[in-house]
Parts: structure tokens; C-alpha cells; sequence
């Protein structure tokens, strides 16, 4: 796009001169442009920006726009377009030029309107140099066989070396056709200027292996005019890197010791790799931020120092087994990376999957991640990319995930690969494993389960996995539930769901169900009063089916309580066990004992109005639904009645539904539970 106020500007070098390449095209809404003059000579001729020509007809050279003197309707008028002042100062013995764009045409052939060529120190025609003549007329001088744009260019006289010159077009009418220019240009030598600056982060990137001593390496750009030699004109880099930790978000910054290079020298226009550090510490998972900048001695544009922030997310699991069930947005640690085509993966963290419609391998509450092959046009192609795997300790790594399988569309073979890199993900293998969308078996769309050995790679410090999906524009490509472990270690169950519910007025239903389960030997189910303290009861032989399955039991209750809780543990071969979470069921409760609460529900005070036979010294909980504790106190009863106010100091923190315990402190015998409501 050519510029309209502000000259596109070339930075070279030429021998020992610098110089800068200018060109006006008269784009810009703005006429003159900055820097021009538009003087009058004599008439009322004048030069203005237009879009398209009449007298002839005709349209700009370039661009949007072109300079037009209108020696059509005014006859005899001479009006001089000038440039904006030329910094010859830098010059010396070069040679330089100055051209534009003329349109020529065959209207009023004999008719002389014309554009004089000068140059001169001053912006004006007085004392000007003249290089040149160009009539508008093909027939005349310069004569040319047709109508239109011919560039013509002059050579500026030696003498012209201050830093004050200007370009001069004079263009007089004779009451021919109109007179159009464009695109003038011309090359300025201004004193040589130093300008160094951060061009970005070289390494490391998104795609690296990361280590507790990790190089990083800056460009710099000699973006000056004259070549800079280090050693007479050292540059200090100051870097720093911002952390955010993966898990909790935790800032802090790394400050890299200053580095300056002072051996050497750097062209203009050129750019050189700095390695300002070997032993940056990026064995934390997190996004580390980075800047730099430049420092040097007599730099004429600062602005321009410091690079723009660049980020680099550093992902490794070291311990196994690790799964992804894409239930949130973005998939922690996962990279995207196109490969050819435009579009890329995406994660629906609800719902269902359309074209094929399908729901989650889990539950509708979980999401996953799929490949639009159903919109991306054929042979677009674009990675999926696990974090790091730190296979060190793993004798036999294998990745398995979910993949979605249908009949639509017949003969279009959507794909999948599977791709291993061991160096970050800079290169990457060949395809170990396709998977092909379309399958005969699945006329009704549904989810396949592969599993894929990597003991190839097994004791690898750097391990990525890519899942490459390839379109071929037929219906969507999605995985779900991808999990890498060892094959030589227990694997876990995947708890689905949880839950429990009143059966009648002395039992309670308890029911699971799993996705899987490779090595589980049992399940237990333990039971609590209180939330904290939790007994077995019941033990249940695991299925071990790989598809999962469903479990219930029904326990009966000896003693009345308003809330019981329970837990889900399983046992594996080895006898690991893994503790699931803690459900409560809520029951209908008569206290056996005079005590009440009132206002219940309330939004202020609560009080607890209880009859006491003797004195003595009660210990007040008050317990959520999950059994936590959130508020105790010692009381003592009197004889009698007693009103005591609850939770008089915090109670407006908590809403929601609360049970009230009310226990002796002498043998922590329960005299009653209540039930209390916070609105």
C-alpha cells in the first residue's frame, strides 16, 4: 500500500554513503501531501489529487490516486508542484536521480502542455536548475508511438550536496488535454544515524524440550544508516522474563544479567543472533514472558529498542499416567500447529459434536476435541500436540484416546496420524498409527478406542505427541478421553459418577459408574456421621472391563441422623488405593431433645432456644452439607431455658443449608442436630 503522508521509506547501503529511497503516489485523501508546496506561477491552473482522468481518460499509474494540472479548461496558467526538502548532505561523490510518471496522449497533438524539470536549494523557480523538458502531446519532444504512462528520470547535478534541495515539476498550459503525474521518486543522503533494535525472541520457542539451563537467543537489527562496529559502539541487551505458573497462576520474573556485545560490527539493514543467557531455569511448567531491549551510545531512535513481549508456554508431565478429557477451554498444556490449509483444532466443552452428532465418551457435562473436516476444505491439515512426556522412568509408554467413528459421506477419508517428536516438536515422524474416519461397523455414529504403543521411545526426557488431522471435506474428526500411561504400571479407573440418594425411611441408595477399569481389584464404600471420621462398609469385587461399568448398593441405617456421608475408595491389584469424592445425603430428622432454632430460615440472627435439667457445658458446631466444619463454640447451659445466639460475629458469610451439633463436652454425647438455613 503506498503511503500519503509519510514516504515509504527503503533503508540500503551504497559504498560508503548512506542514502534513503522516497516515492510519493499521491494515495493520501490529502492534497499536497506533508511536506509539498503547490505554487503559482501565473493563471489560475492549479494541481490537484483526482482517482481517475478525463481529458483524456485515463487512471493512476499505481494505487488509488495521481496529480492532476488542469490545462484543459484554464489556458496559459504555469503552477509549480514542489517536493518536500532532499537531505543531500551525505552524498559526496554519488551519483543520484530523481524520476516520475507521465501520462502522455494523442488530444490536441500540436497543442504544447508541458512539464519543466527542475532542481534548486530553495522551494522556488528562482535560481533553479532545469534538467528537463516533457510535453504532454506524443507528438512532440519527447515523441512516443502511443498513449500512456512512461516514467521519466533526470540526473541530479553534483553540485546539489547540502542538506536543502528540492525536486521542482512546473507544468504550463497551452489549452490542450490535462496533464497527469504519479509516482515521483527520488533517493536523499542524510547524515549517517545509529539506530540499533530488538527484532524478537530467536529460541527459545513454543516447540523446544526446556531445561533448567535453557538458552535463549535474541535478534538484533542494525536499523540505522551506517554499519556499526561493536567494539567502537558496544550494544547492551537488557532482558527479563514474567511467569505465570500452570497451576495457580502465580507471577514472578527472572532477570537475565545485561549483555553486551563489543566484538564485531553488524551492516545496515542487517540483523545477528544474541545468545544472552545458557542457564535460564525453565523447568516449571508455566507461560514465561519475554522483553528485551537495546542500549547504545548516540542510537537516534529509541522508540524502537525494546522488542514486543513475546510468550512461550512450557509443558511437561514427568509423572504417568496422564489423561485430557477436554472439559475445559483451552485443554491445559495443548498446542495447536497448521500444517497446511486454513483451520485448526477446537474444543466444544459441552454439548454435542455435529456432523456426525454425538455426544461426549463421558458424560454430557465433559467436552472434546475435534477436526471441522466437515467445513475445512480437502487437504487442509493442522497437529493437535500433547504436552512434553518426561519418559525416563517409563519401560513401556502408550497413548489411547477416544476417536469418532461414522459412515457419512462415503469415499471421503478423513483421517487421523499419529506423530512423535523427540526434540520438542521441531520435527516429527513419520505417521505411527492412521485412523481413518470412515468405518462400516458405526452406522450409527459412535466413539472407537486405540491404543497405541510408544516403546520406542521409552526412557526419552522429551517426548511430544501430535494428532494430525487430515481433511477431505467430509464429516468432523473428533478424540475424546486421551490418556498416556505405562503399560507396565496399575492404570486407574475413570470414575464417571458418584451419587446417593433417601430410599425410604431407613435406607439410603448408593450407586457408581466407571469408563473403565484395567487392574481395579475392589471397591469400598465407607460412611461417616459427621463428614471427618469414616468406617467401611461394604467391599465389592471390580468387573475390570475396559468399556466400564455400573455398581450400586443400598445400606441400611441403624441410627437416625439428619445428614450421612460417604466415600468412594477403589483397591488395585497392588492394593493402591484411590479416594474418590465425599457425597452427603440429606435425611428427615426429629430431635429427640427440646432445642429449637428461630427465625429458621433467617437473614439476620439465629438463635438457639434450648431446656436444660442441670448446668453444664455444651460444645455448638455448625457443619455444612459436606461436613466441614465453619463454626465452634462452648457454651454453658443453665438450668432452664437458654437463648443463645449462633455465629454472632460471621454468620453473614455464609448462605445456604447448615447443620447445628450440639454434643456434652464431658463424653461428646450428641443431644441434638438441628437444621439451619442462611438466606
Amino acid at each position: 500500500m503506498k503511503p500519503t503522508f509519510i514516504f515509504a521509506i527503503i533503508a540500503t547501503c551504497l559504498k560508503s554513503f548512506s542514502q534513503v529511497a522516497y516515492t510519493e503516489s499521491f494515495d493520501g485523501t490529502t492534497f499536497v501531501p506533508t511536506g509539498w508546496s503547490n505554487l503559482l506561477v501565473s493563471g489560475s491552473n492549479t494541481w490537484t489529487r483526482i482517482t481517475a482522468g478525463t481529458f483524456p481518460t485515463q487512471t493512476p499509474h499505481s494505487g488509488v490516486g495521481e496529480a492532476q494540472f488542469n490545462s484543459f479548461s484554464v489556458s496559459g496558467g504555469v503552477r509549480a508542484l514542489i517536493s518536500p526538502v532532499i537531505n543531500y548532505s551525505n552524498r559526496g561523490t554519488a551519483a543520484t536521480t530523481v524520476s516520475f510518471w507521465m501520462y502522455r496522449d494523442n488530444g490536441y497533438n500540436t497543442t504544447a502542455d508541458k512539464i519543466d524539470v527542475y532542481m534548486n536549494t530553495t522551494a522556488s523557480l528562482t535560481g533553479a536548475n532545469l534538467l528537463g523538458t516533457v510535453n504532454r502531446a506524443i507528438g512532440l519532444a519527447p515523441v512516443v508511438a502511443s498513449n500512456g504512462w512512461y516514467q521519466y528520470t533526470y540526473t541530479v547535478p553534483a553540485s546539489y550536496t547540502t542538506a536543502t534541495n528540492y525536486f521542482i515539476l512546473k507544468a504550463t498550459s497551452a489549452f490542450g488535454n490535462n496533464i497527469f503525474v504519479d509516482d515521483v521518486s527520488w533517493t536523499a543522503y542524510p547524515p549517517a544515524s545509529i539506530d540499533m533494535m530488538v527484532s524478537g525472541l530467536i529460541s527459545p520457542g513454543n516447540f523446544d524440550c526446556f531445561s533448567s539451563n535453557q538458552s535463549v537467543s535474541i535478534q538484533i537489527k542494525n536499523n540505522g544508516s551506517v554499519a556499526i562496529n561493536f567494539a567502537t559502539n558496544p550494544v547492551t541487551i537488557t532482558s527479563t522474563v514474567n511467569v505465570a505458573a500452570s497451576t495457580t497462576g502465580a507471577l514472578s520474573s527472572i532477570s537475565i544479567s545485561p549483555y553486551t556485545v563489543n566484538s564485531g560490527s553488524l551492516a545496515v539493514g542487517a540483523s545477528t543472533n544474541i545468545v544472552v543467557t545458557t542457564s535460564l531455569n525453565m523447568s516449571t511448567n508455566g507461560t514465561y514472558t519475554f522483553n528485551a531491549k537495546t542500549t547504545t551510545t548516540g542510537d537516534v531512535l529509541t522508540s524502537n529498542d525494546a522488542m514486543a513481549s513475546a510468550s512461550v508456554i512450557v509443558s511437561k508431565v514427568n509423572t504417568l499416567p496422564f489423561d485430557a478429557d477436554f472439559s475445559i477451554l483451552p485443554t491445559p498444556d495443548f498446542l495447536t500447529q497448521q500444517i497446511s490449509g486454513t483451520g485448526v483444532w477446537s474444543v466444544i466443552t459441552t454439548g454435542n459434536l455435529a456432523n456426525p452428532t454425538l455426544s461426549p465418551v463421558l458424560n454430557s457435562s465433559n467436552g472434546f476435541a475435534y477436526f471441522n473436516s466437515y467445513s475445512f476444505s480437502s487437504g487442509t491439515v493442522a497437529n493437535l500436540i500433547t504436552p512434553i512426556f518426561n519418559f525416563s522412568s517409563s519401560a513401556a509408554p502408550v497413548i489411547d484416546l477416544w476417536v469418532s467413528q461414522d459412515m457419512g459421506w462415503t469415499g471421503y477419508n478423513d483421517k487421523l496420524d499419529i506423530l512423535v517428536s523427540t526434540n520438542g516438536g521441531l520435527t516429527w515422524s513419520t505417521s505411527l498409527f492412521t485412523i481413518q474416519r470412515y468405518n462400516t461397523a458405526y452406522s450409527t455414529p459412535g466413539w472407537k478406542q486405540f491404543s497405541i504403543p510408544l516403546t520406542a521411545y521409552a526412557g526419552m526426557p522429551c517426548v511430544r505427541i501430535a494428532i494430525k488431522g487430515t481433511s477431505a471435506f467430509g464429516n468432523n474428526l473428533a478424540i475424546d478421553y486421551l490418556k498416556v500411561y505405562d503399560a507396565t504400571s496399575i492404570l486407574p479407573i475413570k470414575l464417571i459418577d458418584f451419587a446417593g440418594s433417601k430410599l425410604n425411611e431407613t435406607q439410603n441408595l448408593l450407586i457408581w459408574n466407571t469408563a473403565e477399569e484395567v487392574n481395579t481389584k475392589l471397591f469400598e464404600l465407607e460412611y461417616s456421621s459427621d463428614g471427618i471420621n469414616f468406617s467401611k462398609i461394604h467391599s465389592e469385587n471390580a468387573k475390570n472391563e475396559l468399556t466400564g461399568n455400573s455398581y450400586a448398593f443400598v445400606d441400611t441405617l441403624e441410627d437416625e441422623m439428619p445428614i450421612v456421608y460417604y466415600r468412594l475408595v477403589s483397591v488395585d491389584l497392588d492394593n493402591s488405593k484411590e479416594v474418590f469424592k465425599t457425597i452427603s445425603i440429606e435425611r428427615d430428622y426429629i430431635s429427640k431433645y427440646n432445642a429449637t432454632l428461630f427465625p429458621n430460615p433467617s437473614s439476620s440472627s439465629t438463635y438457639l432456644d434450648i431446656n436444660s435439667n442441670t448446668t453444664e457445658d455444651v460444645t455448638i458446631e455448625v457443619v455444612d452439607l459436606k461436613g466441614q466444619l465453619i463454626n465452634s463454640e462452648i457454651q454453658n447451659l443453665k438450668e432452664g431455658n437458654n437463648k443463645i445466639e449462633l455465629m454472632a460475629e460471621n454468620k453473614s458469610n455464609y448462605k445456604g443449608i447448615y447443620f447445628v451439633r450440639i454434643s456434652k463436652v464431658k463424653d461428646n454425647s450428641i443431644i441434638s442436630i438441628l437444621k439451619m438455613i442462611l438466606i
